[in-house]
């Protein structure tokens, strides 16, 4: 659920109009949302070797599993599993997602 969405929700679940300091925090998003596409854009540009590395390190930590049984079938779907998707490729809701990080979540 987006910021705005939320905002929304809790302002109309409390019989309310937003608060000044939730409109502010939907004018910040709203002003971030190119930062956040970017972002997005540039996960998606390299999911392949993110995820490749992701599970390498996962690996080192924890060398037992069936995905590092070196069973290749294993291997792909850990890796598929990894990157969310049912194919090699980002989708669009996987996009979405990260586009609707709140500022706040990106920086811790």
């Amino acid at each position: 659920m987006s910021l705005i969405q939320q905002v929304i929700e809790t302002a109309d679940r409390e019989t309310r109009y937003p608060s000044p300091s939730e409109i502010r925090q939907i004018q910040t998003f709203c002003k971030t949302a190119d930062r956040r596409i970017r972002i997005a854009q540039i996960l998606a540009d390299h999911e392949t070797e993110l995820v490749q590395k992701a599970s390498q390190r996962f690996w080192q930590r924890c060398p037992i599993t069936p995905s590092n049984s070196g069973n290749p079938r294993k291997t792909a779907s850990c890796q598929r599993d990894q990157a969310g998707t049912s194919d090699s490729s980002p989708t669009a809701s996987w996009l979405e997602t990260i586009a609707q990080w709140p500022t706040s979540a990106r920086s811790a």
